[in-house]
């Protein structure tokens, strides 16, 4: 390394040095000595940071993608419901605590995840999985309700011509059905589950798909989230992360992760999204 090349950029509502990448592998032999300068100035003294800054500069967000459970139906409560339902035909008991630990995987793998540990015999891991599908589904179009804020946010992005798509880890079948019960369907440009993908959340294909089908850079895309599986997932697509999680979840310390952790959809607006990157 030679010399001193930080410069002060500017990444979100934070900000952060970056390494000017003159240094790697000694690329140029001279300082960069102009001072911290913000991201969207073109005064950079190193011609490669100035590069590197603009290429930044030009992604601005203007797509926003959803998870569902959780976060547009208030459905969590009866995907436990309905778990413990389930495992109980085949002798197995699940608190509310435990069926909390596989919040946000696909149901294929919540029933692989109890059945390498219970090893019931009674019914294969693909019956209880369609069963609890089926379940949950009548749960929802008997008793689901839209989580608070959820018209006002489609709203939002709509008004502001903002791409919008869903990246579920719920089977098609079931993300159709909530989207025709909570009469949104037709507010979603792109719709993606993770029910087809070679993995699930916290694995960052969804989010991937997602983005692809809209047309979307990755980097230019904002995703809500209410669970830490799903926030992964996002982050791991590069993507910016609104976090709402349940109220007695919010003190965990991993969702520090996020880029923004909101109470309700409520709370976000026009500061917010401009601290994000969005215009």
């Amino acid at each position: 390394m030679h010399g001193d090349h930080r410069a002060g950029v500017k990444f979100g509502p934070q900000r952060q040095p970056l390494l000017c990448p003159c240094t790697e592998a000694g690329i140029l032999r001279r300082r960069c000595r102009g001072p911290p300068i913000p991201l969207n100035s073109s005064s950079y003294s190193c011609p490669i940071l100035a590069t590197f800054a603009a290429q930044i500069v030009k992604v601005m967000i203007n797509t926003v993608i959803f998870d569902m459970d959780g976060l547009l139906i208030d459905s969590e409560p009866l995907w436990g419901e309905a778990l413990r339902e389930v495992f109980s035909s085949v002798g197995v008991s699940l608190s509310p605590e435990l069926t909390s630990h596989t919040t946000g995987l696909r149901t294929k793998e919540v029933v692989s995840y109890w059945h390498d540990y219970f090893k019931w015999d009674s019914k294969s891991p693909e019956q209880v999985t369609t069963e609890i599908i089926d379940t949950v589904t009548g749960k929802i179009l008997r008793g689901g309700r839209a989580m608070e804020g959820l018209s006002y946010i489609l709203d939002y992005f709509h008004a502001r011509n903002f791409k919008i798509g869903l990246a579920s880890s719920s089977p098609r079948r079931l993300i159709e059905s909530v989207l025709q019960h909570l009469s949104i369907r037709d507010r979603f440009h792109a719709v993606t589950s993770a029910e087809f993908e070679s993995y699930g959340k916290p694995h960052p294909a969804v989010y991937l798909a997602c983005a692809k089908e809209l047309n979307s850079n990755p980097l230019a895309c904002l995703a809500f989230e209410d669970s830490v599986t799903g926030m992964v997932a996002a982050k791991a697509a590069r993507m910016k992360v609104v976090v709402v999680p349940e109220a007695h979840r919010r003190h965990d310390r991993r969702f520090n992760l996020a880029d923004l952790q909101l109470d309700s959809l409520l709370e976000f607006g026009d500061v917010q999204l401009k601290e994000l990157g969005g215009a």
